[in-house]
């Protein structure tokens, strides 16, 4: 290390920094033989008083309806005036994706929002409650959904990979 150090390190600590980063300890050697660059400090500005005008330029009155895009959802808002609240109605969400009716029985729901790890199960599968029918993975942590009754599986509403909230149908045991 010493002989590739071109005899610019003069110090154990010089060496070690080429060992470890030696284009970098190169640029740093070279630069301290010739002086680092100087730091120029940016020129004072001195402040400036800002003048206000008591009147807006432009006259306010009554309110506007403004869309805004939060997340992907776009929302409308009305603003007035001063800041003076004013009754706002809900605007109607777009209509939820429509989910494969239940077979009916006994439905399991998920506990946690998540995602779909694995299916134990298939349709047809005779079941005992208790059995491991799905498991899921939520916050890197996978949690194992049990049968809720004893029977047979009629139907499986969800697929591996799919995200799934709080609530969700997931199978349904007859």
């Amino acid at each position: 290390v010493v002989k590739d150090c071109k005899g610019k390190c003069t110090s154990e600590e010089d060496m070690l920094s080429y060992a470890l980063f030696p284009k970098v300890a190169l640029e740093f050697f070279k630069n301290r033989e010739q002086g680092f660059p100087s730091t120029e400090k940016p020129a004072t500005l001195t402040p400036k008083p800002v003048t206000t005008s008591t009147t807006p330029a432009t006259p306010v009155s009554g309110s506007a309806t403004y869309t805004v895009n939060v997340n992907g959802q776009a929302f409308s808002v009305q603003v007035s005036a001063g800041g003076a609240p004013q009754q706002v109605l809900a605007t109607p969400a777009a209509p939820a994706a429509t989910v494969a009716p239940a077979a009916s029985g006994t439905s399991v729901t998920s506990p946690l929002p998540g995602s779909v790890f694995s299916l134990k199960v298939t349709v047809g599968d005779q079941v005992n409650e208790g059995d491991v029918v799905i498991i899921m993975e939520s916050m890197k942590m996978e949690t194992e959904i049990h049968a809720t009754a004893s029977g047979t599986i009629n139907s499986i509403q969800v697929q591996e990979g799919q995200k799934v909230n709080t609530g969700d149908n997931l199978l349904v045991i007859g």
